[in-house]
């Protein structure tokens, strides 16, 4: 009986340890690659800092607080979700804009009405949910949800079709979604996509689309600082998000300075593991 007690007691502490190692959110980095594709309107606007083609990605996240480094760009997006906070700047000209007052602006795809610039987005349709699909992505089991988010902004149904393969066994931090314009997810997303139609502009003079897809390549949890969170101190960081002229001033001076390094406008066609963007058949979907 004695034995019988010490081995039930093992295996009740071998459960409680899987069980809490499960539901401990990830702390630490992924590495991760994406593909973007523009219509010739938004790569053409004067303020516009997107190009086609790859970015190197690296996300830091700890809890309420992440990092992502676009290491192709420079550019840094720092983010606290407890505070409500989001912050974008640029390492060549050590220039940013803070958007924790308008940090709504920035969560298109929560699963709510959003309050942006003095007005409201009002959802109309959000039917991305789990569709009981599994597939394995860097020995994890994932799980596939998808779905379409449509929002009225600015007087136009603004159009997302998502789709995210998420691990199953490695619970996201309370941060993500701020990676993610506001989509909620419970666990760590190992791939994702969304494709945007935002309709024309200008009597068709302009079409709003986008491509966007994401691929991690690796997972790396560890030990994160809080000081791995902090903006650098003399980086000049415009707190006025709300401002169309701030706006375009620091993302025009962002999109000068990535056309004379030769990324904007350069070769960023092709990813590291040598698979171009064109993916059709490798993702499951």
């Amino acid at each position: 009986m004695k034995k019988i007690c010490i081995a039930l007691t093992i295996m009740f502490c071998a459960l409680v340890q899987n069980i809490s190692a499960q539901e401990t959110p990830f702390e630490g980095e992924i590495v991760y690659e994406t593909y973007e594709n523009y219509s010739d309107y938004l790569l053409k606007m004067a303020n516009s800092i997107w190009f086609n083609g790859v970015h190197k990605m690296r996300m830091i996240m700890k809890d309420t607080k992440m990092h992502v480094i676009d290491e192709t760009t420079g550019v840094h997006l720092i983010g606290d979700i407890a505070n409500k906070s989001l912050v974008h700047f640029f390492e060549a000209t050590k220039t940013g804009i803070d958007f924790s007052n308008n940090i709504e602006s920035q969560l298109v795809l929560i699963n709510r009405d959003i309050n942006y610039s003095h007005t409201v987005g009002k959802l109309k349709e959000y039917t991305y949910a789990d569709q009981n699909k599994k597939s394995e992505l860097l020995g994890q089991q994932c799980s596939l949800s998808e779905g379409r988010i449509v929002r009225t902004m600015g007087g136009m149904d603004q159009t997302y079709d998502v789709k995210t393969l998420t691990a199953d066994n490695i619970p996201a931090p309370q941060v993500f979604p701020y990676n993610l314009q506001g989509l909620e997810v419970k666990n760590l997303p190992l791939k994702w996509i969304y494709k945007y139609d935002g309709g024309h502009v200008g009597f068709g003079v302009g079409e709003l689309s986008i491509y966007y897809e994401a691929d991690v390549i690796e997972i790396n949890p560890r030990a994160v600082n809080d000081d791995e969170f902090v903006i650098p101190a003399d980086y000049n960081i415009t707190k006025k998000s709300m401002n169309a002229f701030s706006l375009m001033k620091y993302y025009s001076g962002v999109k000068k300075q990535l056309v004379k390094m030769g990324i904007k406008g350069g070769d960023n066609s092709q990813k590291t593991s040598g698979v171009h963007y064109k993916t059709e058949g490798e993702w499951g979907f």
